[in-house]
């Protein structure tokens, strides 16, 4: 659920429901789905939210590769932790975690900013037997769980001695209610119970600067410091009270010093936001309405915004060889255009029918007009492909942004298996193969000194969540879209290709059944399958890299990702609709799909040029 989905078609949605239903059903649906064995697959297709170098902190004993954490509210009942650790956090907080269930009362509901959640004064537990059993299920996260624990009789130590023993093989730290600190003064009790890091939580209504300076948390490897505003048996938490969240961590971290781990958890609902707690002394914030409100991708945008922006270029390996794929797509998408609008067919084409161009007309009057509409369309998908990687390798791989080198491999890859489509026709076009092998040399070297895994490149995914940014997720929808109908398109054409050859609309173009041109000419439907399969397999790769440029390249002041979609959708679209009004292929329904991708690519220039052409705000 990306941040382009979340606000466009599922949040509008989920506003209409309870909180807790709304939350319950999100995080089943999505835990479901990273359960799945390609579950990983999808969430880094359509996220690619693995945090880049230099995002992560050394904390606790640990080594994370995020400074952002999500809050155990998020998921109390844990039902979509496998999928929430693929956000690009750092770590996850489970609880609080309680010995017997507690009921949830009214659950989450949003505030009336929008921006704030209402929560229970008293949190939600699912017990710890159940907590236990799902952690089990979930076997390793990948990420370390930040345990909070939170003692509700009156014996606080036994309960707390129960609770660590239990839940010391899955956590990397516990949390500590502050009561604690008021049950048992010294902390060796706990100490002996387990090795793992200890954090003390400051709720909003404490005596921060008491408890910091106490015995009691002097024995602490770090705080929790929570912010809140209590209200009539509900605490709303929202980006209203970070002002004053922000002051503690700034007072909690002149008190404690350097080697003291603290951890945020406040209304953070964007990238600056975070930074704000971060040169305040934070070393971690957890999220929670903030994530509601500005979406999964928060994390990821957070990750980006620590590792800025490094315009730093590689060696001449892989962005050179791949600008080379990309010119060569374009030299040949030009000569293939030329022919097609001049003789249509090549000398190899006649010698395998055996028939010249006036015999082919002879056959059938239209039927060099729509191998004309066949060519020229290949044509500009190919042009297309050849704008998109030369555009892909200059301005991404250049820069060592690794999602535009994976981008290029992942269109490619699957471009060159398209070759294979027409082999099982009978006829070999020895032009097409000859520059799908050299283009295929260049791929293989291209392989070599790829960007390091997590380089962005240059780029803000957007500090504030302005109304340029909010624009930009309709317009990534509006992408999103058009890549994947490419993608389906060329699936269809190809499979069209490799059995029917011909559309119910062709045929009526050309006024003509299928069977009168096999006998007419055996070859013939061999050598139109060919050309079909070839323009399906095209489409297909064309889809793919619009696609992934779609979901991994928006950021705020890439200026250069929308120069690269207008480049790539003008050949394509101009020719796919042009030859069609020159050969007088206007069937309605045949042209719908085209037409339709014009007006979502228009839309989607349109509403995507604010966001990626201003520059970044400060």
């Amino acid at each position: 659920m990306p941040d382009w989905s979340y606000h466009t078609l599922f949040l509008p949605v989920l506003r209409r429901l309870p909180g807790a239903r709304a939350r319950d059903l999100t995080l089943a649906a999505v835990g479901s789905l990273a359960s799945l064995p390609a579950g990983g697959a999808l969430f880094h297709v359509f996220g690619h939210m693995a945090p880049p170098p230099g995002a992560g902190v050394a904390v606790l004993g640990l080594n994370l590769k995020s400074r952002v954490g999500l809050s155990g509210e998020v998921d109390p009942r844990l039902l979509g932790t496998r999928a929430l650790a693929q956000f690009g956090v750092g770590l996850l907080e489970i609880g609080p975690v309680t010995v017997d269930p507690m009921p949830e009362g009214m659950g989450p509901r949003l505030g009336s900013d929008g921006r704030s959640i209402v929560l229970d004064a008293a949190p939600a537990s699912p017990g710890l037997a159940v907590v236990q059993r799902r952690l089990a299920s979930l076997g390793d996260v990948r990420v370390p769980l930040l345990v909070r624990i939170a003692p509700r009789g009156s014996d606080v130590p036994q309960e707390t001695q129960q609770l660590i023993n239990a839940l010391d093989t899955s956590a990397a730290a516990f949390v500590l209610d502050a009561r604690w600190c008021h049950a048992v003064p010294h902390l060796e009790v706990v100490r002996a119970m387990t090795q793992r890091p200890l954090l003390l939580a400051l709720p909003p209504d404490a005596d921060h600067e008491a408890l910091v300076a106490g015995a009691c948390a002097a024995s602490f490897d770090g705080f929790v410091i929570s912010g809140g505003m209590g209200r009539e048996g509900v605490l709303v938490v929202g980006p209203a009270d970070s002002r004053a969240v922000k002051q503690w961590v700034r007072k909690v971290r002149g008190q404690a010093g350097v080697g003291v781990a603290i951890v945020a958890q406040a209304g953070v609902d964007s990238p600056a936001a975070a930074l704000e707690f971060f040169d305040a002394g934070a070393d971690i914030v957890l999220l929670h309405p903030g994530l509601i409100a500005a979406g999964p991708g928060l994390p990821k945008r957070i990750n980006e915004s620590l590792a800025p922006a490094r315009v730093r270029t590689g060696p001449a390996g892989a962005w050179l060889w791949l600008a080379l794929l990309g010119g060569g797509m374009v030299l040949g998408g030009v000569l293939a255009w030329l022919i097609a609008i001049t003789t249509v067919v090549l000398p190899y084409d006649e010698a395998f029918l055996g028939l010249g161009r006036d015999a082919l007309t002879a056959i059938n009057a239209r039927l060099l007009a729509f191998m004309t509409h066949d060519r020229v369309t290949l044509a500009g998908t190919m042009l297309s492909i050849g704008v998109l990687y030369t555009q892909l390798a200059v301005w991404g791989v250049r820069r060592r942004a690794h999602w535009a080198w994976q981008a290029v491999m992942w269109s490619a890859g699957i471009g060159f298996a398209g070759f294979f489509l027409f082999l099982g026709f009978g006829y070999f076009d020895p032009l097409h193969a000859t520059v799908s092998v050299v283009l295929f040399m260049i791929f293989l070297l291209a392989l070599r000194d790829r960007p390091s895994p997590g380089e962005i490149g240059h780029g803000h995914p957007g500090l504030h969540n302005t109304f340029a940014w909010r624009l930009s997720l309709w317009a990534q929808l509006c992408f999103v879209s058009l890549g994947l109908g490419l993608l389906m398109a060329g699936l269809s054409i190809a499979l069209v290709g490799i059995s029917g050859v011909f559309v119910p609309e062709d045929l009526r173009f050309l006024d003509a059944p299928a069977a009168v041109l096999q006998t007419a000419n055996p070859r013939l439907l061999p050598l139109v399958a060919h050309d079909r399969a070839g323009f399906g397999g095209a489409l297909v790769s064309d889809g793919v890299g619009v696609l992934l440029v779609s979901l991994w390249g928006f950021r705020e002041g890439a200026h250069w990702v929308w120069w690269t979609l207008l480049g790539a959708g003008v050949p394509g679209f101009a020719a796919a609709l042009g030859v069609h009004l020159a050969v007088g292929y206007l069937d309605v329904w045949h042209l719908a799909p085209a037409l339709s991708g014009l007006v979502v690519f228009a839309i989607g220039l349109a509403l995507s040029f604010p966001f990626l052409h201003w520059q970044p705000a400060d």
